[in-house]
């Protein structure tokens, strides 16, 4: 589970008010003086991968090596310029970033558009996102958690908000399990996300009860991203390695972007 930061902050003398019971039946409001003191603010989350995981892919037939990470921290004006992007934007947008282990900044991000509700998984890059546009919160749907693989965090934005959370996988067992339910199901019975996700999925933003919930049941867990984000990331050692640009086939061109008199061409 991942760690978090936080800072002390002074909080000035000041009076608060709230209502107690007045034992009548009714309540009363009483007011309260709260003394100066100090306040300790999450003003960040390192989010790691588990000893657990990396147990459960070396027994499912992962190499050793397979297995092994590098600690980046994501800088805060990525963030920002990524809640930018995903902001009343009517298209969804795949993000994916580039990180090398011997450098301390991505190398490089790519920045793609997709259609109305839909877009393409990049899957060469060590962190990837994508955004939701007309959501307030961004919680996942069952396609984006059966798409996930271990070591490799993945985020999601709402566009119209510009919240946004990294999810990742830190129980395989269980989420091969989730994933293994999903797959085999019938059409109509993905149709009711109850059988697969938590009641209270759309809250995983905002209640940390909703978060559990759901990581019980996927193997997921989910942090709310703040502005300071230090991350475990399958590691790339070989920063000669070129990257793969995603193939978009025309059809999907014209299905997102084609005009109807472009899809006649």
């Amino acid at each position: 589970m991942g760690k978090k930061f936080y800072k002390r902050v002074n909080v000035k003398g000041h009076y608060r008010h709230y209502y107690v019971c007045d034992g009548k039946g009714g309540y009363k409001r009483v007011r309260r003086y709260i003394s100066p003191h100090q306040r300790r603010v999450q003003t960040g989350t390192y989010i790691t991968q588990p000893a657990k995981v990396k147990k459960q892919l070396i027994k499912a037939g992962y190499d050793s090596d397979d297995v092994k990470v590098m600690s980046k921290d994501v800088p805060k004006n990525l963030i920002e310029g990524i809640k930018t992007i995903a902001k009343d934007q009517d298209n969804e947008y795949s993000v994916a970033i580039d990180f090398e282990r011997k450098k301390k900044r991505p190398e490089q991000m790519l920045v793609m558009k997709g259609g109305k509700n839909t877009t393409l998984k990049i899957r060469d890059f060590e962190l990837f996102g994508h955004t939701h546009p007309g959501h307030y919160f961004p919680y996942p749907s069952m396609v984006d958690i059966s798409n996930m693989r271990p070591l490799y965090p993945e985020f999601i934005v709402a566009g119209k908000s510009g919240h946004a959370v990294i999810l990742n996988i830190e129980d395989f067992d269980k989420f091969r399990e989730w994933v293994f339910d999903y797959r085999t199901s019938s059409e109509a019975d993905r149709k009711k996300p109850e059988l697969f996700l938590p009641r209270n999925v759309e809250r995983i933003f905002d209640w940390e009860k909703a978060r559990e919930d759901f990581f019980r049941k996927t193997g997921v867990r989910v942090y709310p991203l703040k502005k300071r984000v230090k991350i475990q990331l399958k590691n790339d050692p070989d920063p000669e390695r070129p990257k793969t640009i995603p193939y978009v086939p025309r059809y999907l061109l014209y299905k997102w972007h084609g005009s109807e008199k472009g899809r006649k061409k």
